[in-house]
Protein backbone atom coordinates (compact mmCIF):
# COMPACT_ATOMS: atom_id res chain seq x y z
CA UNK A 1 0.00 0.00 0.00
CA UNK A 2 1.32 3.71 -0.60
CA UNK A 3 0.08 6.78 0.98
CA UNK A 4 0.89 9.56 -1.29
CA UNK A 5 1.47 13.08 -0.14
CA UNK A 6 2.06 15.28 -3.46
CA UNK A 7 5.54 14.42 -4.33
CA UNK A 8 5.98 12.20 -1.56
CA UNK A 9 5.18 8.53 -1.26
CA UNK A 10 5.87 6.81 1.80
CA UNK A 11 5.44 2.86 1.64
CA UNK A 12 3.70 1.37 5.00
CA UNK A 13 1.35 -0.93 5.88
CA UNK A 14 -1.23 -1.23 8.35
CA UNK A 15 -0.14 -3.55 10.58
CA UNK A 16 2.89 -1.17 10.40
CA UNK A 17 0.99 2.05 11.38
CA UNK A 18 -0.50 -0.27 13.86
CA UNK A 19 2.96 -1.60 15.67
CA UNK A 20 3.99 2.49 15.23
CA UNK A 21 1.20 3.87 16.98
CA UNK A 22 0.92 1.23 20.13
CA UNK A 23 4.61 1.84 20.97
CA UNK A 24 4.23 5.48 21.18
CA UNK A 25 4.47 7.09 23.87
CA UNK A 26 1.67 10.07 24.13
CA UNK A 27 2.90 13.32 25.74
CA UNK A 28 0.80 15.36 27.77
CA UNK A 29 1.22 19.08 28.10
CA UNK A 30 -0.23 20.79 31.02
CA UNK A 31 0.52 24.23 30.67
CA UNK A 32 -3.20 26.11 31.44
CA UNK A 33 -1.88 29.08 29.58
CA UNK A 34 -2.37 26.70 26.18
CA UNK A 35 -5.39 26.11 24.47
CA UNK A 36 -6.24 22.76 24.04
CA UNK A 37 -6.60 21.65 20.30
CA UNK A 38 -6.13 17.85 18.41
CA UNK A 39 -6.32 16.85 14.69
CA UNK A 40 -8.58 13.90 13.45
CA UNK A 41 -6.05 11.31 11.51
CA UNK A 42 -7.68 9.53 8.93
CA UNK A 43 -6.94 6.31 7.31
CA UNK A 44 -8.34 4.69 4.70
CA UNK A 45 -8.58 1.53 2.05
CA UNK A 46 -9.51 1.77 -1.25
CA UNK A 47 -8.54 -0.61 -3.93
CA UNK A 48 -5.62 -2.11 -2.07
CA UNK A 49 -4.36 1.43 -1.52
CA UNK A 50 -4.10 3.51 1.54
CA UNK A 51 -5.27 6.50 1.80
CA UNK A 52 -5.31 9.78 4.39
CA UNK A 53 -7.77 12.38 4.80
CA UNK A 54 -6.78 16.15 4.72
CA UNK A 55 -9.29 19.33 4.22
CA UNK A 56 -8.25 22.19 2.65
CA UNK A 57 -9.12 25.76 3.91
CA UNK A 58 -11.25 27.94 2.13
CA UNK A 59 -10.67 31.43 1.84
CA UNK A 60 -13.19 33.28 3.75
CA UNK A 61 -11.37 31.87 7.20
CA UNK A 62 -9.35 34.20 9.00
CA UNK A 63 -6.34 32.55 9.38
CA UNK A 64 -4.40 29.94 7.04
CA UNK A 65 -6.41 30.32 3.55
CA UNK A 66 -6.44 27.87 1.33
CA UNK A 67 -4.03 25.31 3.10
CA UNK A 68 -3.93 22.01 3.29
CA UNK A 69 -4.48 20.16 6.69
CA UNK A 70 -6.04 17.57 9.31
CA UNK A 71 -9.16 17.78 9.77
CA UNK A 72 -9.57 19.30 13.45
CA UNK A 73 -9.85 22.16 15.60
CA UNK A 74 -9.95 23.72 19.83
CA UNK A 75 -12.33 23.33 22.03
CA UNK A 76 -12.94 24.27 25.99
CA UNK A 77 -12.68 21.08 27.04
CA UNK A 78 -10.72 18.16 26.47
CA UNK A 79 -12.51 15.48 25.02
CA UNK A 80 -10.98 11.76 25.44
CA UNK A 81 -11.45 9.36 22.78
Amino acid sequence: MRLKLRLLTVVLSLPQIRDFLKEHNRRVIDDPSLISAGVFILFYESEDNLHLLFTKRTDFVEHHKGQVSFPGGFGTKPIRT
